[in-house]
This record gives structure tokens, sequence and C-alpha cells, in this order.
């Protein structure tokens, strides 16, 4: 994998960290699907066939506003996947996350957003796709302690997580994937931080999320 990335800070309010990044895997494994028995049946072998290349370009922005107690991060970036051989085909995504932090004291307030992710699977012509997220969390932090609650998902009242779909000359799936990931959830903890050893700066842990790539608070 190749990455390249470059940090600019045209204000001290500002920070822009534009990236690309490059992934190939060549003469891959990948499953095979033929007809059998006059087409009543499919066989599926494994062997070496075709190349599979992903580029992401993006942007990753910090932006700090009402003196540094507002925090503003977004990562939007364009997925290009190509895939050769068996599975020839082309795939090229958005991607986007986003996240509003204010301190108030000890108080702090965020609000997180992800676009709904979807990939191109490197072994075969699978398209997987997961639902958009969106989490509201309000806490209290002083010290060594941090208290908070948050609600993941308001309004989606749909168990179904993730769904994976892919076609081939002779034979083609869908799957559907249920889980607690993206339904409606209550989130509240307590946690309290043991230090020893050599003391270090401590400080804004929750402005500290990176936006690199594809996340934010996960």
């Amino acid at each position: 994998m190749n990455n390249l990335s470059y940090n600019w800070m045209p204000a001290d309010w500002l920070q822009l960290s534009p990236f690309v990044q490059h992934y190939s895997c060549f003469d891959r494994e990948i499953p095979i699907y033929m007809p059998y028995m006059d087409g009543k049946a499919v066989i599926r072998k494994y062997e070496n066939n075709g190349n599979h290349h992903r580029t992401q370009i993006g942007l990753s922005l910090t932006a700090y506003f009402i003196e540094r107690n507002l925090q503003v991060q977004l990562a939007p970036s364009q997925m290009f996947y190509r895939s050769t051989g068996y599975y020839n085909l082309s795939y090229n995504p958005f991607i986007f996350t986003g996240a509003v932090t204010y301190y108030l004291r000890n108080f702090y307030f965020s609000g997180y957003y992800e676009l709904q992710n979807r990939t191109l699977w490197t072994n075969s012509g699978t398209i997987f796709k997961d639902k958009s997220q969106v989490h509201i969390v309000a806490g209290w932090n002083k010290s060594d302690l941090n208290i908070c609650i948050g609600i993941l998902n308001t309004f989606r009242k749909s168990w179904i997580a993730s769904t994976t779909t892919f076609d081939t000359p002779v034979y083609s799936q869908s799957s559907i994937n249920y889980g607690t990931s993206t339904h409606c959830n209550l989130i509240i903890s307590a946690t309290y931080t043991f230090g020893y050893g050599k003391k270090v700066s401590r400080n804004n842990e929750v402005a500290e999320q990176s936006v690199e790539s594809t996340a934010i608070l996960k």
C-alpha cells in the first residue's frame, strides 16, 4: 500500500490534510463458478485470476471557533475500485464523515455523522454496503473522570446492518446481515483513568480524534 499526505495550516484555527492512498493486489486468488450437469448445478473452484486496485483521494479538515471551544471535523473522500479478470468491474463510491464538538467548561456536546460505507472486496466481485451512522453525545470530564450519555441512530428501527451482493456469468448471490451496530442505541458510560509512571500531558482527549480516511469517533 502507498500513502501520500500533506498537512497544511493556513491559519491557527484551520488545519487541512489532503491525502491519497493506493493498494494493488496482482494475480489474486478468487472463486470462479462454472456450470455443471448441463447448467443444472454450479461448481466453484479457486484460481489465481485478475488484479484488484483501490485508490482513495480525500481531505481531512479540522477547524476551531469560539476561542477553540467549538471544533468541526470533516473528511470527504472518493474511492476508486477496479477489478480485472473474471470479476471485471469498476466501483466508485463517495465516503464522508463529519463531527462537531462543543466544550463548555467541563462539559462537552458532540455530534457525528458517517455516510453509508460501500466497498468492493479484494478477492471477489462482492460489493459490501452498511448503514449510515448518526451519533449524539453529551458528557462531563474532569481530570481522570469522564461521564457521557448518548444516542445512536435515533430514528432507525431496522435491524439490518449490512448487505453483500455479487454477480458472475453463471451465478449471483445477495445476503442481508442483521445486527445491533446500526440500530437505535442508548449509551451511558463512566470511565476513570488511573495513571502511574512518568507524567504526560493529558488534555482535550475528546478532541483528539483522527478523521483521516474514514472515521472520527469510532
